[in-house]
């Protein structure tokens, strides 16, 4: 098999990149597997509109027909046409999406001259390979006509914009791409970034950087292109917060270099090296003490994993992109707010201390070492043989779920109960979620894995407006409350539900608050009612004693009532919220379906590695906050910002000054609640943190607190503390539809008790590792989200047995993995 890898050709100031990336790749292929590979780079220049568009054009008219599979890097090397055409995306053109907003530029072009509107015609149009000559000849045609200097061609502007996301729709459209990768978390739910209907993959790539090792710990490094998106100059200002005399050394060239030169004449310990060698750059990252990589929203950096393989901590900010999916703080490295005086102290914390850089640049070499050729090989070359993913898969039942929120990305509770519990339906039928979604949303078709999509629909700016009005008045977030009264302002939605439905065999109303519209348009399909929470008793208690606020109680009564009495069956999150749900709407088919953990994704940190890890946790954020580097342990709250969270974060703050000797960080956005705040010297909010700065926080944590007294449904996030190995002091309330035992699993009491419970936990990490250990275990038997949409499943048999046109495949449905 013969594999080419196609990227454009280089700028004057590309250091490394997809270059780099796609050598390795073809190096990879042709020394390690039986199959040969070209790196195909020929020359795309992109000074101004005109020259983006001859790129394109040459791209979309390259003849790969030699090759058995292509992959592609970069815009516009995905223009070309193949058969088997493997998108592995750096990223498209950022000037002209993501960053487009800088540019201060009209998103669309508003008025233009009876010259130009065939030509918006035309990219207005569903994106068609058939209509790209007729396209690149009308824009060359219009260019020639107006001249270059006309301002429709600015660059970027609003002709650019739309002539570029047209033609990336047409390279990327999953007709004509085996599958789609991207480089990182960052690149892959990137919005527009891929197609509507496109779920991309991720395939963080190693470097071909050949020889690199660990030497001395010596200085400050770091090697970038020098532009403006880099942010050497924030590096350059925060060494004004580093004291004694370590250097920093910046390898690099591009179009920033002499303001920075500027810029750093002041300090005499700043160095610009201007272009290295391969075997220069070895030698830098071997002798360095850390390497600062702080970029503006990268796709990966590859800097960061060649630091990690010489044995260096990495030192990057909190909105770095790709290097923070890389870098877990305290751990491997450290991430900072986007600040001099922040990224200084960070700097300064290893400078201070070269036996935590050595500790962690070994921490960073082992996770550095996961990111493999052979795992990317394998996967674009496994995608060749793989069918083009579809939405529906023939001869099963289909499931339609209902949603006031995109579930994609999974990030909040409810997102992940609909991702993970919905989705493991997948081993028997399909499932199609239609949510609401706020106005600046994509409309789009996500596919989250063969047989499992979601479609998208944004609200009107009028449905927006009135929801706001309503909110105004009512003082509290109330999107889910009106969702279904004010979907007259938003037609889509009932539209594309109704066409969602035609060939379902059941409604699942993921919340009962769409109910109304579901039950309206198909009242004769088979209805499950999947309670989150019991809504009516959760709002009562938040909604103001008011006009308004009776008035959306009593739709809160009308929509969940309906859900209950008009669903076959109704499924919940616990116990307590079936009686409430039975006492106020009268007796229903039940079945209990707790809230669950991907058990594969968390990582479970025993006692002595807890113990280790806490340790360095302490060392690495003491400098942020001091009062860790004095606290003798660490207790964790994470939440989002919902009242009974900011009510267990208010109990937190009492109860802390019993606890001097521990410290609690309260991580996620419940913190923002608490901006201004006068907090105990022994109480600290990190925000909201990255999923690898959580797991290393969970990893640490002497004990895991939550101390809510409200709220309804399971909270996801106890299950996580347990799943973790986290010792736990919780509530009743919240352990409510988790099958635990009190003194077996975790500890359980009233928040008076607090103090005597953590501070009996902490002082016996014997008692509490066994525990830990049994939690983990009940997890893994109960609560991992395979298994309960498992139980989801056999609940929904009945029903789906007998839906019209939907027959069941051969086979037994597989178990849970």
């Amino acid at each position: 098999m013969k594999v080419g890898v196609l990227v454009p050709g280089p700028s004057p100031y590309v250091f490394g990149g997809a270059e780099r990336v796609a050598r390795g790749l073809a190096e990879w292929i042709d020394g390690h597997t039986p199959h040969t590979a070209d790196v195909v780079m020929p020359p795309s220049p992109e000074g101004d509109l005109a020259e983006v568009m001859a790129s394109y054009r040459a791209w979309a008219a390259l003849d790969v027909s030699g090759y058995d599979v292509v992959v592609s890097t970069k815009y516009p090397s995905w223009m070309v046409e193949h058969p088997h055409h493997v998108v592995l995306m750096f990223h498209p053109l950022r000037g002209l999406y993501d960053t487009y907003g800088a540019a201060q530029q009209p998103w669309s072009v508003a008025t233009a001259g009876p010259e130009a509107r065939d030509l918006l015609a035309l990219i207005r149009r569903p994106a068609e390979r058939a209509a790209l000559t007729e396209i690149f000849d009308r824009f060359d045609a219009l260019h020639a006509a107006l001249g270059p200097d006309d301002p429709l061609f600015r660059f970027p502007g609003p002709l650019a914009r739309e002539m570029v996301h047209h033609l990336d729709r047409v390279g990327l459209d999953p007709s004509a791409v085996r599958r789609h990768f991207g480089i990182s978390t960052t690149v892959a739910v990137k919005r527009g970034y891929f197609p509507t209907g496109v779920s991309a993959g991720v395939l963080v790539t190693p470097s071909n950087l050949a020889g690199l090792h660990g030497g001395r710990f010596d200085y400050l490094f770091t090697a970038s292109r020098l532009d403006r998106p880099k942010r050497l100059d924030l590096l350059v200002e925060a060494m004004r917060h580093v004291g004694g005399d370590v250097t920093l050394k910046i390898a690099g060239t591009g179009p920033d270099e002499e303001r920075l030169r500027g810029l750093a004449s002041a300090d005499p310990r700043i160095e610009l090296l201007g272009h290295v060698t391969d075997d220069e750059l070895v030698a830098l990252y071997a002798d360095a003490l850390a390497v600062a990589f702080v970029p503006a929203d990268e796709d990966l950096g590859l800097i960061t994993l060649e630091a990690q393989m010489s044995g260096k901590p990495v030192v990057t900010c909190s909105d770095s992109g790709g290097p923070t999916e890389l870098v877990v703080h305290g751990v491997s490295g450290l991430i900072a707010p986007p600040r001099p005086e922040a990224l200084g102290s960070a700097l300064a914390t290893l400078v201070d201390a070269p036996a935590v850089a050595r500790r962690m640049g070994q921490e960073g070499r082992e996770r550095a070492r996961r990111h493999t050729w052979s795992r990317v090989v394998d996967a674009v070359l496994d995608a060749r043989d793989r069918p083009r993913t579809r939405a529906r898969r023939p001869g099963r039942p289909k499931v339609v779920v209902t949603s006031t929120f995109p579930v994609h990305p999974p990030l909040g509770g409810g997102q992940l109960r609909c991702h993970h519990l919905y989705g493991a339906l997948t081993d028997a039928v399909d499932v199609e979620i239609v949510s609401l979604a706020p106005p600046d949303h994509r409309a789009e078709r996500v596919v989250h894995r063969p047989g499992f999509v979601e479609t998208v629909v944004p609200k009107t700016a009028a449905h927006q407006a009135r929801e706001g009005v309503i909110e105004a008045r009512a003082g509290l977030p109330i999107t889910d409350v009106v969702a279904a009264p004010l979907t007259r302002l938003t037609p889509d939605y009932p539209a594309l539900l109704e066409r969602a439905l035609l060939d379902a065999g059941a409604v699942l109303l993921a919340h009962p608050f769409l109910a109304p519209v579901a039950r309206d348009l198909r009242p004769d399909l088979p209805a499950v009612y999947d309670a989150h929470n019991a809504e009516w008793a959760l709002k009562d208690g938040l909604l103001p004693r008011s006009a308004i606020g009776d008035g959306l109680r009593e739709i809160v009564d009308r929509v969940e009532r309906r859900a209950v009495r008009e669903s076959v069956l109704v499924t919940g999150c616990s116990l307590d919220d079936h009686a409430l749900l039975a006492d106020r709407y009268g007796e229903h088919r039940f079945v209990h379906v707790p809230n669950g953990v991907d058990t594969g994704a968390i990582r479970y940190v025993d006692g002595l590695e807890r113990e280790r890890a806490g340790v360095r946790w302490r060392d690495a954020f003491g400098r942020f906050h001091p009062m860790l580097r004095d606290a003798s342990h660490v207790g964790v709250f994470v939440g989002s910002w919902h009242p009974p969270n900011l009510d267990a974060v208010e109990r937190i703050i009492a109860f802390a000054p019993h606890l001097p000797e521990t410290a609690f960080v309260v991580a996620g956005s419940v913190g923002h609640g608490f901006g201004g705040r006068r907090l105990p010297p022994n109480v600290t909010m990190l925000g909201v943190i990255s999923e690898g700065a959580k797991a290393a926080l969970l990893g640490a944590a002497d004990v895991a607190v939550a101390p809510l007294l409200g709220g309804s449904g399971t909270n996801l996030k106890v299950v996580e503390y347990l799943a973790s190995g986290t010792p736990t002091v919780a509530t009743p309330v919240a352990v409510r539809g988790i099958d635990v035992v009190a003194g077996r699993h975790l500890a359980v009491g009233p928040i008076d008790d607090f103090p005597v419970m953590i501070r009996r936990l902490v002082a016996s990490p014997a008692e509490a590792a066994t525990m830990a250990a049994a939690a983990r275990e009940l997890v893994e038997e109960r609560y991992d989200w395979r298994i309960l949409g498992s139980t989801l499943l056999d609940a929904l048999d009945d029903m789906l047995e007998t839906a019209p046109g939907a027959g069941r495949e051969a086979g037994p449905r597989p178990a849970p993995a």
